[in-house]
């Protein structure tokens, strides 16, 4: 049996012409049977060996050259391999080092791990839950918030009644962006005695109170009269009654209102009444 150690300290002795019969025979053997890998290796470190050698001068080597050379090369084998793996014990047709061994984990270790994998598997459980909580929450919120601006009868009607008409606002080219989401809609019903304005979105600057103006407008986006004078924060709903009865084709808009400077830009522009 060979150590991967001792093939390497032969196959320098080889390359320097110093085994004697047993020691090349017994070299011979182990080198036939070990792994392609690790012959490449053994005759890389000849081939490195007898690169030396050639740049010794022709004399008759010391009788002391065998056990030098052989320390020499155990103390770089050692050096190479300080803090791997040891070789293995060769035995016939297996020529390969050890894989060392993983150190065992402590049993507290691994419990520890478990119950924080456990934990954090538990945790995610519960945040998502807790998402999709909020979300519902939100959810119900924004539709009580709907359902107290239209009014019990309005959603009635708005959601089966085929009479109920919607007139909706879409942004005009002249509104600031800060109201670049603001949605509202007119809703009418000839059964009803006032139509429901609504709107969503609209705010003051840095999402203070803001004051507008409901209009009846002509061709020409001019104003023919003010429906409603109405105040709008944080971009929540608001919704009111409109009284005034409004003629099939009229045309609505919302302007911001400047109070003593007077009427500001055109924001939103209604669909003509059917």
């Amino acid at each position: 049996m060979m150590t991967s150690r001792e093939l390497i300290e032969l196959a320098a002795l080889e390359a320097l012409g110093l085994l004697d019969e047993s020691e090349q025979a017994e070299f011979d053997r182990a080198f036939r049977s070990a792994p392609a890998a690790l012959r490449a290796q053994l005759r890389a470190e000849q081939a490195r060996v007898a690169e030396l050698d050639q740049m010794l001068p022709n004399v008759d080597p010391p009788d002391d050259l065998r056990e030098r050379v052989i320390g020499a090369v155990r103390d770089a084998v050692e050096a190479e391999a300080a803090g791997t793996a040891r070789s293995v014990v060769h035995r016939p047709g297996r020529v390969v080092p050890r894989v060392s061994r993983s150190r065992r984990v402590s049993p507290l270790w691994r419990a520890a791990a478990i119950g924080l994998s456990v934990a954090v598997l538990v945790l995610g459980i519960l945040a998502n839950q807790l998402l999709d909580r909020n979300r519902q929450l939100g959810d119900q919120v924004i539709v009580a918030e709907y359902f107290n601006s239209v009014g019990t009868r309005h959603l009635r009607d708005t959601l089966f009644n085929a009479n109920t008409k919607r007139a909706i606002f879409s942004l005009a080219d002249s509104a600031p962006s800060a109201l670049a989401s603001a949605q509202a809609v007119l809703l009418y019903n000839p059964d009803w005695k006032t139509a429901r304005f609504i709107s969503e979105g609209l705010s003051g600057e840095h999402g203070e109170a803001g004051t507008f103006q409901l209009c009846v407008v002509d061709e020409d986006n001019k104003i023919i009269r003010t429906v409603n004078r109405f105040q709008a924060e944080g971009g929540r709903f608001v919704s009111f009654d409109v009284e005034l009865k409004l003629e099939t084709g009229a045309r609505l808009a919302l302007f911001i209102d400047n109070g003593s400077e007077g009427v500001g830009p055109l924001i939103m522009l209604a669909q003509r009444l059917s």
